[in-house]
């Protein structure tokens, strides 16, 4: 799996499928490593006509460490969070976006969709929201698990790519 440059960090990352396919961008959650996506997802997803790119968050797995930063208390800051307190980071959603727009441009990506994963979401709907030149991206929030039977929506996909670009 490569690494690339984007936004003044490394980002680990992986693709499979097609180049030419359309895209589903997967975007994990807090603290938590790409590798966490199941493989028979990806594998699925790829079957069905998809190019599949997951990476690595900064300061997650082998994309870039920001040692300098603090290490937040994550049970401290969702209480005062919820309790309307400020809360203290090292960095924000926000810029997590930001990181995830340079991803997209770095790899060319055309108008992925993005699928997160509870925090993942919330780094995919804030990209959506302030950063339209990444091609106003699909956003799908997954809290949880799919159950089994999930896996035959994933029928509704074109197979072949030309058909695929062609429903664009």
């Amino acid at each position: 799996m490569p690494d690339i440059q984007a936004n003044g960090l490394t980002f680990h990352y992986e693709s499979r499928g097609n180049e030419s396919d359309p895209v589903i961008l997967m975007i994990m959650g807090l603290g938590v490593q790409m590798i966490l996506w199941p493989e028979p997802l990806i594998d699925l997803l790829v079957q069905h006509g998809f190019r599949v790119v997951r990476f690595d968050n900064r300061d997650v797995g082998l994309s870039s460490r920001l040692d300098q930063m603090p290490v937040p208390n994550v049970p401290l800051q969702a209480l005062k969070f919820m309790m309307g307190l400020p809360v203290k980071a090292p960095y924000r959603i926000e810029q997590m976006a930001a990181d995830t727009a340079a991803l997209i441009d770095a790899l060319g990506l055309v108008r992925p969709h993005v699928v997160g994963a509870s925090m993942g979401g919330m780094i995919g709907q804030n990209l959506a929201a302030n950063y339209p030149e990444s091609g106003q991206p699909d956003v799908d929030h997954v809290n949880h698990r799919p159950p089994q039977s999930a896996k035959a929506n994933l029928g509704c996909a074109p197979r072949d790519s030309a058909t695929a670009r062609q429903a664009r």
